[in-house]
């Protein structure tokens, strides 16, 4: 038999814990503490055992009631092993009243992971439109529910087309079959907006509209979805998911249309202000009209004419005057000009003169150059090798570098011998 250590020991049993899936628990607190750091320890009891119970301080602000001490809780956890203390402890995730059913703890479990989910978020509603040509209701056709919706829809305006999905609402397989008639409407309906809801019951009776399958279908629906479930009391998970929460079926026809009434009034409301506000205009401008009629342009036309006429005859004198001045001066600078031609044809005379000199020197200079260059170039070619090589002389190497010495060579060296029509080796005797 193999012998354990302790903490051996102590994580088998808490991996045994872990086998353990999260349970719920009923029993009365006692030796509830409030710790420096927030954490709540507490022992759950009943009249015949009890154990210790951790509730930490990141769960406070989750968990739906806060424990007290001689109350009765339903507590959902999970268990842990402490090692150092050899204590067996509930960690505590929530916390829900004694009284609080089985349907209660499931709504707000899934309200709870949905709401994590983002499915309750204001950025994913959708906007109702105004004023909706096709409606779609996804409800049964027995009860005052349709009836009550098609009346209020019928009686606000009449002109609206309605299309009646028939559901379940109540039982096992109402959810489902809720949710396929929102899917229905997305794929075949072509409406504007769709309503789903039933009439008042127990929280049983309303069950099928708090299924996670109904909360998805109306998430992923394209078309806008309004919920309208039970009485303004009632709040189901269809509520908070759907784009708008009628608190009864009626409110949803109140909601999903506007009055025929209250848009003539309001039509007509237009009317008046538009009228009154063409009236003031027309006021406006008879007024205005008036003060014209008063004013010198029309009682004495012509006077304006011949006061336009002495201020055109005004500028035209001052714009004579300033074309004359200008001329005056423009023509002064060309007989400046003139005065300038001798002189400019003067210069011109000595750069031709200058221009030639330059050109005679320039060649001067040229050909002197030119005759030192060939005879350095004679003198060059006179001096060089191949003029040698050409009197029959030849240059001889050695390894590479000229011989300039006999006594730079013995026997047997081997040279080369470069001659004008080419090179031969040779060997020393």
């Amino acid at each position: 038999m193999r012998e354990l250590t302790v903490s051996e020991l102590v994580d088998i049993i808490n991996g045994k814990f872990l086998e353990i899936e999260d349970f719920w628990v009923l029993g009365e607190v006692s030796n509830l503490k409030i710790y420096p750091s927030g954490h709540i320890y507490f022992t759950l009891k009943d009249e015949h055992n009890q154990i210790n119970c951790v509730l930490f301080y990141s769960r406070l602000s989750i968990v739906k009631v806060k424990p007290e001490n001689f109350k009765k809780y339903r507590i959902y956890g999970h268990l842990e092993f402490y090692g150092k203390g050899g204590n067996t402890n509930i960690i505590v995730e929530d916390v829900y009243p004694a009284g609080f059913g089985e349907l209660a703890m499931k709504f707000e479990m899934l309200k709870e992971k949905l709401s994590k989910e983002g499915l309750f978020s204001l950025e994913h509603k959708k906007k109702i439109p105004k004023f909706p040509e096709r409606i779609g209701i996804v409800t049964s056709l027995e009860g005052e529910a349709i009836k009550d919706m098609i009346r209020t829809i019928r009686g606000r305006f009449p002109p609206v087309r309605i299309f009646v999905r028939p559901s379940l609402v109540q039982g096992e397989k109402a959810a489902e079959d809720i949710a396929q008639g929102i899917r229905d409407f997305n794929e075949f309906g072509n409406v504007d907006v769709i309503i789903i809801g039933r009439g008042g019951g127990s929280l049983e009776d309303l069950w099928a509209f708090n299924e996670e399958v109904v909360a998805r279908a109306i998430y992923d629906s394209k078309i806008p979805v309004i919920s309208a479930v039970g009485h303004a009391e009632d709040f189901t998970i269809s509520d908070f998911v759907a784009d708008v929460r009628a608190i009864t079926p009626t409110d949803a026809g109140n909601i999903v249309v506007p009055s025929s009434i209250e848009i003539i009034g309001q039509l007509n409301n237009f009317e008046r202000i538009m009228v009154n506000s063409l009236r003031r205009k027309k006021l406006y401008l008879e007024e205005k009209l008036l003060m014209l009629s008063r004013s010198k342009v029309f009682r004495y036309p012509f006077s304006i004419i011949e006061e336009r006429y002495f201020e055109i005859d005004r500028f035209y004198g001052i714009m004579k005057r300033a074309i004359l001045t200008k001329l005056s001066i423009a023509m002064h600078k060309i007989s400046g000009i003139k005065f300038l031609k001798p002189r400019i044809e003067e210069k011109k005379n000595h750069i031709y003169f200058l221009e030639k000199n330059l050109k005679r020197e320039m060649f001067k200079i040229f050909t002197v150059k030119s005759e030192f260059f060939k005879s350095l170039e004679n003198r060059l070619y006179s001096t060089s090798p191949e003029k040698t090589l050409r009197k029959g002389y030849s240059i001889v190497f050695k390894d590479g570098h000229v011989v300039k010495s006999v006594n730079d060579l013995f026997k047997d060296d081997v040279v080369r011998l470069k001659m004008i029509d080419g090179e031969k080796n040779a060997e020393i005797i």
